[in-house]
């Protein structure tokens, strides 16, 4: 068994990760074409409490699983949600962009398969970074790729990211002092 921390502490770092999370977030919409930010990040959030609540492996599939679902409803189909005529419109895209990948032409994914692609990395992140600061308690190795990513983003000039990278880095110098 894990060697866990307390329960409000462990929230405390949860929330810390959350935030260092949305700061690679929100570079998103400068650097790619992405219009909808806001709805990523309700996303996010979503996975993140889900994570922090700890429900059951199942429940916790199920219910990231119907927001994922919702999301790209949300984006991309004007239909209703419980209409079965979008999710095999869906489907049908997913099959097609399987075939692509599998061809290794990722330039042609077409935008619900990106956005997909983007909910489960989105999806993955919310577990490992509770895996990292919950259990594991390696917070440091994420604190450092930020601050790489936001360097790198900061040095060619891709956002302006200096005044978020200063404030950063001044936070967890104080953290850990």
């Amino acid at each position: 068994m894990h060697n866990q921390i307390p329960g409000v502490f462990a929230a405390l770092l949860y929330l810390c990760g959350l935030l260092l999370f949305l700061e690679w977030l929100y570079p998103i919409q400068q650097v790619t074409d992405t219009s909808n930010l806001t709805i990523f990040i309700f996303y996010a959030l979503v996975c993140f409490v889900i994570s922090l609540l700890r429900f059951p492996g199942w429940l916790s599939v199920l219910l990231k699983g119907a927001g994922l679902l919702f999301v790209i409803h949300r984006l991309f189909y004007e239909t209703a949600l419980l209409n079965p005529l979008w999710l095999k419109a869906f489907g049908d895209q997913v099959f097609y962009n399987l075939q692509i990948f599998y061809s290794q032409q990722w330039y042609a994914f077409s935008p619900e398969f990106r956005s997909l692609l983007f909910l489960v990395l989105i999806w993955l992140m919310s577990y490992l970074i509770h895996y990292w600061f919950v259990y594991v308690k390696r917070i440091l190795l994420f604190v450092i790729m930020t601050f790489v990513y936001l360097s790198v983003l900061d040095v060619f000039q891709l956002t302006t990211v200096l005044w978020q990278l200063s404030a950063r880095l001044s936070f967890h110098f104080w953290h850990w002092a």
